[in-house]
Order: structure tokens, then C-alpha cells, then sequence
């Protein structure tokens, strides 16, 4: 299929007018959020999780680069078949992007018309060269699901997540010369509220037509007029691979079709899995400028934050710094972490300046597969500030 790089409608506001609120201020530095994963192994043998994420975990896009590559080095795109119509970009807005952190995808479609098709691919290797339409397959060999979340206007999204699997060795994706396998994402959703952010989670072996995961060339998401997609918009954020899998039979319930969550989890076994010892010896777990996090802290202009985990269990997939103003309801993420591989989260959060009285509440908290949370620390309240400060 010949595929021409839509021009992206990045849909963002500029920094003076930051869509993210002021009580969780300018976006955190995360140590290991944004930094680019190493090249795709290029002869395709098995990743090595030191290679990408630890814990069997492969982070490929978060969107908070803002670019057609992701975090894998591939080229990234949306194109449609025409009577279908749709623009692919980026948002910061409020709401729209997952925790109100960093940016997430947004995908605008419209495929009411008989024969219409929008696809977004995501190529899952760097390209052979520059500008070539080759590129390295991603070896998935020991993977289990595929999980991102998404927020969509309607309760059970009607589009289809595809992979392409080089079969002629060419590492080129040619319709009906390569393998394809694709499955109806709504199935998979957990959670049926559309004004909220949702996880899916589908399992790798769902994708029944793929006879080689060692030779994954590309994946799509697919809105199509024969799939009932209609018209609408979906936002996307934090996609991944994943090798810690905690059921083995599809996620999809035979009665309901609707993804359940995982029974019996031990992600709660994290609470008491956490060590730092600092000065004293005592047990501490979450560092705030320096010290350990207690009421009261005193907030700065520049405020490292650290977290210790000594054991991570399996189902932990991901672990966020959260803060919110005491005053309101709503967390906000202020640094999200994928890599395990030493326990160690650090980030530097930046309150920003205020002109009102308040304090805030920090929280670190880890979430499973299926996006259960629990806290590891926390929450701590700020002293109050009852005047401006930079």
C-alpha cells in the first residue's frame, strides 16, 4: 500500500499559555520519561529488556517528543483512503492527555461514507537508511499483550489495531505479499466510561494470522466504514509491549466481550516492598529536595524528587509522581516511568509560581497491566504558602 506522510496538525498551544494547570506547573525532567530507547537489534533476534525497559516492559511512544518518530526510532503517520477523512497530531490540552501530562496522540476520522478508511501506523524499527521504506522489524518473540490507553467520545471505540509481519524478508510492508493480523480494539477496553481515560489490553496471541513475532515490521490502528467507525475523535497515549502477562487465557470475556480486570493481583505487594536507607537507617521510601517526605515539606522553585523500590513485582507496569493543588480534587502526573530495571524513579518538578495562598500533595503511585492503581507513597502535604514565590 503506498503510504504518504500526512502533514501533522500538532495541536498545541505555546508555552506562555500552557494548557496544563498551574498547580501542577511547568512539565517535570524524568531521568529515563523521554529519553530515546537504543536502535532496534538489527538482526532481529530477541530484544534484551537492558536493551530497552526493564521488567519485560517495551515503551514504544508516550508523544511527549512531538515527533513522527517514536520512541523505537520509527517513522510514525496517518494516511486515509478516500471518501475517509481524518488529521493526526498532538495535544497538551487539559483533560486530553493522560494524568495532564506531557502530550498524547489525537486522532480525528470521519469514514461514514460507504468504502471510507483511515489508518495511523507506527513502524516499529528504525529505517534502513535515510529516507528509505525499509525498516528493521521489531523482534517480539516472549511477549505477551500489547496494552495503550485511550479516551475516546463513545463507550466502546469501533477501530481495529493491525500488525504487518515481513514475510518476504524484504523489510518492506507490500498489501498481500505480507502477513496481517488485526482484531477489533473496543473488545479489549477496560472500563465503559468514554469521559475518562481507559486502558486496552490485548493479547499477542490474539493476533492469530502472525506466524513469525520475530519479523514485526508495523503497527495500525485502523478506522473503517465497514467497522461502524463513524466519525469522531480518539486520543492516545503510552504504548507498549509487554512480557509480563498474569492470565493466559484471552482478556476478552466469552459472555460480555468486554476486557476484564486482573483478579488476585499482587501489585499491592509493592507497598512493603520499598527500602532506601538514608542517614539514620530507617526505612524510606519516597526523597523529596534532599529529605525524606513528610507533611509539612517546604516547597521550592526546583524540587528533585526520588523514589526507591527494592523488589518491583511483575505486574508492575508503571510508576508516576502525582501532585495535586490541596484545594482541588484531581491528581495530575508530574514524571511516568517505564524502566524498572534498578528501582530507582527520579524527576525534578517545578511548582511554578503562585499568586493565591495554597499548598500541594505529592504522591507516587504504581499501576498494573490492566491500569489498577495502587499508592507506594505518600500523599505528603506542602506547608502553605500564603504569597507569591519563584
Amino acid at each position: 500500500m503506498k503510504r504518504q506522510l500526512l502533514s501533522f496538525l500538532v495541536i498545541v498551544t505555546c508555552f506562555s499559555a500552557f494548557s496544563i494547570p498551574q498547580a501542577w506547573g511547568a512539565k517535570a525532567s524524568a531521568a529515563n520519561k523521554n529519553s530515546k530507547a537504543p536502535a532496534v537489534n538489527k538482526s532481529s533476534k530477541a530484544p534484551a529488556d537492558n536493551k530497552y525497559y526493564g521488567n519485560g516492559i517495551i515503551l514504544v511512544d508516550d508523544f511527549n517528543d512531538e515527533t513522527v518518530a517514536n520512541v523505537l526510532g520509527g517513522e510514525t503517520g496517518g494516511d486515509e483512503v478516500f471518501p475517509g477523512t481524518s488529521t493526526v497530531g498532538f495535544t497538551r490540552k487539559k483533560g486530553n492527555t493522560l494524568g495532564n501530562y506531557g502530550s498524547a496522540l489525537q486522532i480525528n476520522y470521519n469514514v461514514l461514507l460507504p468504502a471510507g478508511f483511515v489508518f495511523y501506523y507506527q513502524r516499529l524499527g528504525e529505517p534502513e537508511s535515510l529516507g528509505s521504506q525499509a525498516s528493521y522489524p521489531l523482534d517480539l518473540s516472549g511477549y505477551k499483550y500489547l496494552s495503550f490507553w485511550i479516551k475516546t467520545d463513545i463507550e466502546k471505540p469501533k477501530f481495529a489495531v493491525e500488525f504487518h509481519q515481513d514475510s518476504e524478508g524484504d523489510r518492506k510492508f507490500i498489501l498481500g505479499k505480507d502477513i496481517t493480523a488485526k482484531v477489533v480494539a473496543g473488545r479489549y477496553v477496560i472500563g465503559k466510561d468514554p469521559k475518562a481515560w481507559r486502558k486496552v489490553v490485548i493479547p499477542l496471541k490474539d493476533f492469530r494470522a502472525v506466524k513469525d513475532w520475530s519479523q514485526i515490521l508495523e503497527m495500525d490502528f485502523l478506522f473503517e466504514e465497514r467497522l461502524h467507525s463513524g466519525m469522531g475523535t480518539v486520543y492516545v497515549d503510552d504504548i507498549v509491549f509487554g512480557k509480563n502477562y498474569p492470565r493466559e487465557e484471552s482478556a476478552v470475556s466469552p459472555l460480555a466481550g468486554v476486557a476484564q480486570p486482573v483478579q488476585g493481583s499482587t501489585l499491592t505487594d509493592l507497598v512493603s516492598a520499598t527500602s532506601y536507607l538514608k542517614g539514620d537507617n530507617s526505612p524510606v521510601a519516597f526523597i523529596v529536595s534532599g529529605e525524606p517526605a513528610v507533611d509539612g515539606f517546604l516547597l521550592r522553585d526546583r524540587m528533585p524528587l526520588e523514589f526507591h523500590l527494592k523488589t518491583p513485582t511483575q505486574d508492575l507496569e508503571n510508576v508516576r509522581f502525582e501532585v495535586k493543588d490541596s484545594a482541588e480534587p484531581e491528581w495530575g502526573t508530574v514524571a511516568s516511568f517505564y524502566d524498572h530495571k534498578k528501582g530507582v524513579y527520579k524527576a525534578t518538578w517545578r511548582p511554578g509560581a503562585r499568586d493565591v495562598p495554597t499548598s500541594y500533595e505529592l504522591r507516587v503511585t504504581g499501576y498494573d497491566v490492566d491500569g489498577d492503581m495502587v499508592v507506594l507513597a505518600g500523599p505528603f502535604k506542602s506547608k502553605r504558602y500564603d504569597r507569591f514565590f519563584v
